[in-house]
């Protein structure tokens, strides 16, 4: 990880986004590409061995307003209570702001 080419090669691995929230200033992306502008939950493994969180961070500057759940398993989706609570709660949350997009 991470794969190469294209997008890929403009990120740095060992300079995360220090936030959640997207300014694009710190941004490894290059000012032309586009924001993913759809609401996104991204859940992070903190023992997750296969794509560290650190590594998973450097994707946030894509999204425009990225939600980050970690959790502290590993490279799986949680299933503990506390989990599935988050996990829902961002569901309910998109589900009310989009209903009326056609």
């Amino acid at each position: 990880f991470p794969p190469k080419g294209g997008i890929w090669d403009h990120y740095q691995l060992s300079d995360p986004p220090s936030s959640t929230s997207n300014t694009n200033k710190d941004s490894k992306i290059p000012p032309s590409s586009p924001l993913v502008s759809i609401p996104s939950l991204h859940i992070m493994g903190k023992k997750d061995q296969l794509i560290p969180v650190k590594s998973s961070r450097c994707l946030l500057s894509s999204y425009a307003n990225p939600t980050v759940y970690e959790h502290d398993g590993g490279h799986h989706v949680p299933m503990r209570a506390a989990d599935t609570r988050a996990i829902m709660t961002f569901i309910d949350s998109i589900t009310t702001t989009t209903t009326n997009i056609v």
